[in-house]
């Protein structure tokens, strides 16, 4: 069952995944999901220094990193009314981070194709594919036009913990 254009998305609830302070880069690939090598081209594009001091990015470096290619989080719940007044919830959050082209085709559940045809009013916006990948700017660019992959749940937040939701309306 789909849910009708009645819903009203209000907000997203986020959770960051890093703060800012001295990292590897190592840690950075780790955080990334990306290859060493990816994230080395993304920082010679962007002109962010690569000198590392006794091997740690120093925190200006990284909040640089941050400005440039943003840094991963998750989208885990949605505040959401459907037309009953009834509230809903995610069912599992949505990890913005870097994504190559069919990683988000997968998690749109759509065709190459179909997903070309959605972003190609938005190209402007969004922007070209940079290393083979969406950076996160382009990625909540993307969220912003087309909205989120998620499936709604009338799950409990113990259920959901759990991993035993009832999945009921998809979105």
């Amino acid at each position: 069952m789909i849910i009708s254009t009645t819903m009203t998305l209000q907000k997203y609830k986020t959770k960051k995944l890093f703060t800012v302070r001295e990292y590897k880069f190592k840690e950075l690939v780790e955080i990334y999901k990306v290859d060493a090598k990816t994230l080395r081209k993304w920082m010679m594009l962007f002109e962010v220094k690569i000198s590392l001091d006794g091997l740690y990015f120093k925190i200006r470096q990284v909040e640089a990193i941050k400005d440039t290619l943003g840094f991963p989080y998750f989208i885990y719940d949605i505040d959401c009314d459907l037309s009953d007044g009834e509230k809903k919830m995610m069912s599992k959050p949505f990890e913005v981070r870097p994504y190559k082209f069919k990683e988000l085709c997968a998690m749109y559940n759509k065709h190459p194709t179909t997903m070309r045809r959605w972003l190609a009013p938005f190209k402007e916006q969004i922007g070209d594919l940079i290393g083979g990948y969406y950076l996160i700017p382009q990625i909540e660019a993307i969220i912003e036009h087309i909205d989120l992959p998620y499936t709604i749940t009338d799950a409990t937040e113990s259920e959901i913990e759990q991993g035993n939701p009832k999945q009921s309306k998809v979105a």
